[in-house]
């Protein structure tokens, strides 16, 4: 035994230390971001955040075209920039999908520029449809049985007790396992146990109306607008109901403190809801089984298709950790209280949950806690999993964005490019060094927590993690690469790529992907696609890095599905042929810069990637919403709510209204954030150098928008995105166009 106790008690101290680091305690959206602005800055000033790099780039020398016959669909403005970087983005609401480009380079005789945007939308769209499957199938049913075994094993606990405390908290298990079943599958409804349907019937209210309202069953306010399916989630009823299970399940959190809230006034000792918790799972009996043995292959599986980084911020334990801490079997578990509050100065205590052939366990048996240090035992929480949302997200909603006036809005936010700096993408550095003056000072007391959670999150992210596959997205290119592709400009386009990149790993869809009206195996991704007639130049863009990652990435992301035994069968094929052409497409690229001739079947590709990317690609505008901060009132009385707003998630939706009014009570907050999407793919115009001279090639590549304000439902962002509404962000400017003039109206 002593033997077990040492690397124990050195992991937990490692864990306090992490928490003395990280104030304060864990909050609802499962980071700890609450108390930024009451710690004194780690830099005076928000110039010091963003050191300046410097980039070998090539000398350009500035051209004289003008628009005519030669440049079809550029105008003034397209052609000025295209004599000064080489290559210009124009926006049309009229192309919807990557293939369009390329099939109208075909008929128009333009060389392709094959970009790495044009493959990885499909690419990404093909992982969620992997992804979809194995949501809706494997996770759906594991979910389902397990919430059932431990609400069966929290109904033998609560039949076995006759302690009034213990039965409260083993009755708000049931209310927040109840929620849980509803939520996955309405048509299941749960035995009532000691009031457990009105609280449960409370908690569903508030997440059917999507508001901020106290929980009834953990007696904390929530915003249960967070609970909103968005992007693949909305593919089917199925991930709908899933995606509102899983919101709670990795939402709801158990303080592991040692004050208890008496059964009169509500709430129970959440410290010992956690252990009741723990052991239903560990008593829970699924087919062919164990309660843990089920949890932990779930949770593997959802660190997959969520495309998770294993990082726990704010003092999370799961049930692996507590696994680690108390020795359980299915009848007794003991437990190091002590450990999981401050193990340096607490006296280590025992907590045992007796076995069936015992006495009836009661609240002074199940619960012995010292008074001493109460509140660092509230920096540690228990949930059954973790949170859903990327640390992205959650930071974001942390933030306090100041309105100005009506008229000139919000302080400017550059999400994406403040992701990308906190990623470690140099240049986006460079760029928020010369526009601090757009940036909230108040940046100086919450970047350190961006930076240092991602830094931790990073650390031991996957290969199939999207920003793995994106590290070299906006490096410098090899000197052997075409010249437009070595200017800080370009390096600046590459930005826009990362962070739409990011974001379509979020709502990119599969339109070959089976659906339940109609299942079928998606087409296969043609090795070489039919021959057409080759333009005389063709080109694929500079990224082998890239393209090698999203191999490698997809081989990791797929190996690890086939080890659970939950891979779809049925997109084995197309998956292999994903790996081979982006294997492949690496390849060539490599070539490129080495300026090594490329055999005939490479060029063939490039040149008829149309033939390709028609079978494989799909529409890539979509949207979705993100609150800033505390929600701003819907009246001129001061807002009750005091918690900060969570999360709100809105895309692919006829709703518009996120928060509605309760006819019946005072009028609710109304949220103010930021809609982060893509449009329609941009068509790349790029002097290429040949031997007969400067060729003009066309591309495809990812249209990024961020629009501060309300809500925006997918349909009215495709009527902004026609009537050219949507405006790119100010550091795409130097070489995108938005042409309005070419729209559909």
């Amino acid at each position: 035994m002593k033997a077990v106790k040492v690397p124990l008690l050195v992991a937990l101290i490692a864990i306090s230390v992490s928490q003395a680091q990280a104030q304060p305690a864990t909050n609802v959206f499962g980071g700890v971001f609450k108390g930024d602005r009451l710690r004194e800055p780690r830099k005076d000033n928000l110039e010091d955040f963003f050191s300046r790099s410097e980039f070998k780039e090539v000398t350009l020398t500035p051209l004289t075209l003008k628009p005519g016959k030669l440049l079809p669909g550029l105008n003034q403005e397209a052609v000025d920039k295209l004599n000064c970087n080489y290559f210009v983005v124009v926006n049309d609401a009229r192309i919807t999908d990557f293939a369009a480009i390329y099939k109208q380079n075909r008929l128009d005789g333009f060389g392709n520029f094959v970009t790495v945007d044009s493959l990885m939308h499909p690419y990404l769209a093909h992982r969620n449809a992997i992804k979809v499957a194995v949501l809706s199938k494997s996770c759906y049913t594991q979910l389902k049985s397990l919430i059932a075994g431990m609400i069966a094993a929290s109904i033998s606990d609560y039949r076995e007790t006759e302690d009034d405390e213990v039965k409260d908290d083993i009755q708000r298990n049931l209310a927040y396992l109840s929620v849980a079943m509803r939520l996955l599958a309405p048509e299941d409804k749960p035995e009532d146990f000691g009031g457990v349907e009105d609280l449960v019937k409370q908690d569903l209210a508030n997440i059917q109306k999507g508001r901020v309202a106290p929980s009834a069953i953990f007696q904390r306010s929530e915003n249960f607008a967070a609970y909103r399916p968005f992007g693949i989630y909305e593919s089917s009823e199925t991930l709908k109901n899933f995606f509102r299970c899983r919101q709670w399940l990795g939402r709801m959190f158990f303080p592991l403190t040692d004050v208890t809230i008496n059964t009169k006034s509500g709430g129970g000792n959440e410290f010992r809801r956690a252990v009741l918790l723990y052991r239903s799972l560990i008593k829970a009996k699924l087919a062919g089984a164990q309660g843990f043995a089920a949890w932990d292959k779930l949770h593997k599986a959802l660190l997959l298709v969520e495309d998770g980084e294993p990082f726990k911020s704010g003092g999370d334990l799961l049930p692996d950790d507590f696994a680690t801490a108390f020795l359980a079997t299915e009848k007794s578990l003991k437990l190091t209280l002590d450990a999981l509050s401050n193990p340096l100065t607490r006296t280590k205590l025992l907590l045992s949950l007796k076995s069936a052939e015992s006495k009836q366990f009661t609240s002074t048996s199940i619960f012995q806690l010292s008074s001493k240090n109460q509140k660092e035992a509230r920096n540690l929480a228990f949930r059954l999993l973790p949170p859903l949302n990327p640390l992205e997200f959650d930071w974001l909603n942390a933030q306090v964005i100041q309105e100005k006036d009506e008229t000139s809005g919000f302080n400017a936010l550059p999400a994406g490019l403040i992701f990308l700096h906190a990623r470690g993408f140099r240049l986006a550095d460079n760029i928020l060094a010369d526009n601090t003056w757009r940036l909230s000072q108040d940046l100086v007391f919450s970047l350190p927590t961006l930076e240092s959670n991602v830094v931790a999150a990073s650390q031991s992210a996957p290969l199939s993690n999207i920003w793995q596959a994106l590290v070299g997205a906006a490096k410098p290119v090899p000197d052997g690469a075409q010249a437009p592709m070595r200017t800080t400009i370009w390096l600046n386009r590459c930005l826009e790529f990362a962070a739409a990149s990011w974001l379509d790993n979020w709502l990119a869809l599969d339109k070959q992907a089976p659906t339940p009206a109609k299942e079928r195996s998606p087409a296969s991704v043609p090795a070489n696609p039919p021959v057409r007639r080759m333009a005389g130049f063709n080109y694929l863009e500079p990224a082998p890095e890239t393209f090698k990652r999203m191999s490698a990435g997809l081989l990791q992301f797929s190996q690890g599905l086939v080890e659970l035994g939950i891979f779809p069968a049925d997109l084995k094929e197309r998956t292999a042929d994903f790996h081979r052409l982006t294997e492949r497409l690496s390849e060539i690229a490599r070539k490129e810069a080495g300026k090594e001739a490329l055999d005939r079947d490479d060029l063939q590709l490039l040149a008829n990637i149309d033939r390709l990317l028609e079978k494989i690609s799909s529409p890539s505008a979509a949207n979705l919403f993100l609150t800033y901060g505390v929600p701003r009132p819907a009246s001129t009385t001061p807002n009750p709510v005091s918690a900060k707003a969570a999360i709100v998630l809105h895309s692919r939706s006829t709703d518009n209204q996120v928060v509605k009014e309760n006819a019946t009570s005072q009028p609710v907050s109304k949220f103010r954030g930021v809609n982060l999407g893509l449009g329609g793919p941009g068509t790349l115009y790029v002097l290429l150098k040949t031997a007969r001279g400067q060729l003009l090639c066309r591309g495809a590549v990812y249209s990024f928008y961020e629009a501060p304000g309300d809500p925006i439902s997918h349909p009215h962002w495709q009527r902004m995105l026609d009537y050219g509404l949507l405006k790119s962000p100010f550091w795409c400017d130097a070489f995108q166009v938005v042409d309005q003039a070419s729209s559909k109206h």
